[in-house]
C-alpha cells in the first residue's frame, strides 16, 4: 500500500508542473434584468486545468489497483 500511495503522489507533484488549461464549455445566457430585454447576452466559460484530468486518471488507477489486490487477496 505504502508503495502505491508513493506512486499516486509522484504523479500528482508531476501533474502539477502542468501549465494552462482547457475549455470545457462554453454558454451564452441572455442578460438579467433590463439588459436582457434589449437583447443583450452572456457568456460564462467553464476551464479546467490541464493537471486535473492526469489526477482523476491516477486516481482510478490506484482505486482501481487496490480493489482488485483486496479482491485478489480474499478469494474464498
Amino acid at each position: 500500500m505504502k508503495a502505491e500511495l508513493s506512486a499516486f503522489n509522484t504523479v500528482v507533484g508531476a501533474a502539477s508542473f502542468l501549465q494552462g488549461s482547457f475549455t470545457l464549455a462554453t454558454l451564452t445566457t441572455a442578460a438579467p434584468g433590463i439588459a436582457g430585454a434589449l437583447g443583450f447576452t452572456t457568456t460564462t466559460v467553464v476551464t479546467v486545468p490541464v493537471a486535473a484530468p492526469v489526477i482523476l486518471g491516477a486516481g482510478l488507477v490506484l482505486g482501481g489497483h487496490l480493489a482488485y489486490k483486496h479482491l485478489k487477496d480474499n478469494k474464498r
